[in-house]
C-alpha cells in the first residue's frame, strides 16, 4: 500500500486498504504530497499501532508520530509532553527567575525585571501559549516573593498590613511575568516557524508601521504606542490566515513601533548618557510591550478579515 509524504512539513501517512495519493490532493500546509513505498525500518516501526502514532484532536484520524500537521484537516498535532520537556521548563523558569533576581540584588533594579526575565524564560525554551502563560505566572511569584523578602515586606513576622503590599507585588509580578512568557513565545515562533500556514508579509507590516509611524513621530512618549494595536490589526487584516499568523505579523509591526519610539529617545538624550542608563531596562520593557500590543491588534484584523 506504501505510504504518502509531504515534502513541506515533512509528515508521514500510511496508506489503508483501498486508498491512493489522489485521495489526498494537497497537504493542508500547503506543500504536495508524493507517494513513497516504503520507509526506513525506523520510521515503519513509528507506524505501529501500539501508542505509536499521533491522534489529530482536529478530526481524530491518525497520523505518524513525527508528523507536526495532521495531513487530513491541517490542525497542528499537539507534542507529547515528556518528563525532558516538562524539566527543560522548569530548567527555563528558573533561569527566568536568576534573571530577575542577580540585577535586583546587586543593583536594587525594581519589579520591572520580571517582564524580561518571563521573556528569557520563554525565548530559551520551546513552548506553547499556554505553557508560557503557566511559567510566567509561576515565575512572577517566585519573583515577586524574592522581591518582597529582599524589601523587608515578606518575613517571618508578616502582619495584616503588610499582606497588601504584599498581595500588590505579587498581582505585579505575575501580570508581567505572563507578559514577558507570552512575548517570548510569540517571538521564537517569529523566528524559528516557517510553516505557511502562519505567513509572514512584510509588505503589510511595513504598512501597518507608517500607519504607527506618524502618532509615534508626534507623541514621541509611551502613549504613542497605544496606536500599535491599530498597525497590528491593519498588518494582519491585510495579509489573512489564520491566527496565529495574525498575531506574528502582529508582532512584527508592534515591536517595529516600539523600535522607532526607543530610537526617539536615544535621539533626545544624546547629551545625556546618564538618563539612557537609567532607562535601560524601562527601554526593554516598552519594544516588548510594543509587540504585545501589536499582536493583541493583530487578532482583532484577523477576526475582522474572518467577519468580513
Amino acid at each position: 500500500m506504501g505510504f504518502i509524504k509531504c515534502k513541506s512539513c515533512g509528515g508521514y501517512y500510511k496508506l489503508q486498504s483501498g486508498e491512493s495519493i489522489d485521495d489526498f490532493g494537497l497537504c493542508r500546509c500547503g506543500g504536495s504530497l508524493k507517494y513513497v513505498q516504503g520507509l526506513k525500518a525506523a520510521r515503519i516501526d513509528e507506524l505501529g499501532p501500539f501508542g505509536k502514532t499521533k491522534i489529530c484532536s482536529g478530526c481524530g484520524k491518525e497520523n505518524i508520530k513525527t508528523s507536526q500537521i495532521c495531513v487530513f484537516c491541517g490542525k497542528k498535532l499537539d507534542k507529547k509532553v515528556t518528563p525532558s520537556n516538562e524539566l527543560l521548563r522548569l530548567v527555563s523558569v528558573f533561569i527566568g527567575v536568576i534573571t530577575v533576581a542577580i540585577p535586583l540584588i546587586l543593583f536594587s533594579i525594581g519589579i520591572d525585571m520580571v517582564i524580561i526575565g518571563g521573556f528569557v524564560s520563554s525565548v530559551l525554551v520551546n513552548k506553547n501559549e499556554k505553557e508560557g502563560i503557566l511559567d510566567g505566572i509561576l515565575l512572577g511569584l517566585i519573583s515577586g516573593l524574592i522581591f518582597s523578602a529582599y524589601n523587608g515586606i515578606l518575613g517571618f513576622n508578616l502582619v495584616f498590613n503588610n499582606m497588601i503590599p504584599l498581595c500588590m507585588i505579587l498581582i505585579v509580578a505575575v501580570i508581567m511575568g505572563i507578559l514577558g512568557g507570552l512575548s517570548g513565545v510569540i517571538l521564537r515562533s517569529t523566528v524559528t516557524n516557517k510553516n505557511i500556514l502562519y505567513p509572514i508579509n512584510f509588505k503589510s507590516i511595513i504598512i501597518g508601521f507608517i500607519l504607527c509611524s506618524i502618532p509615534i513621530l508626534f507623541f514621541q512618549s509611551v502613549m504613542g504606542l497605544l496606536i500599535v494595536v491599530l498597525g497590528g490589526a491593519v498588518a494582519a487584516y491585510l495579509t489573512g490566515g489564520e491566527y496565529r499568523g495574525g498575531i506574528r505579523n502582529g508582532f512584527i509591526t508592534g515591536s517595529l513601533s516600539a523600535i522607532l519610539l526607543l530610537l526617539l529617545f536615544l535621539f533626545n538624550h544624546l547629551n545625556d548618557p546618564a538618563m539612557i542608563t537609567d532607562k535601560l531596562l524601562h527601554m526593554g520593557v516598552v519594544l516588548l510591550i510594543g509587540g504585545l500590543l501589536g499582536s493583541f491588534g493583530g487578532l482583532i484584523g484577523i477576526n475582522i478579515k474572518k467577519a468580513y
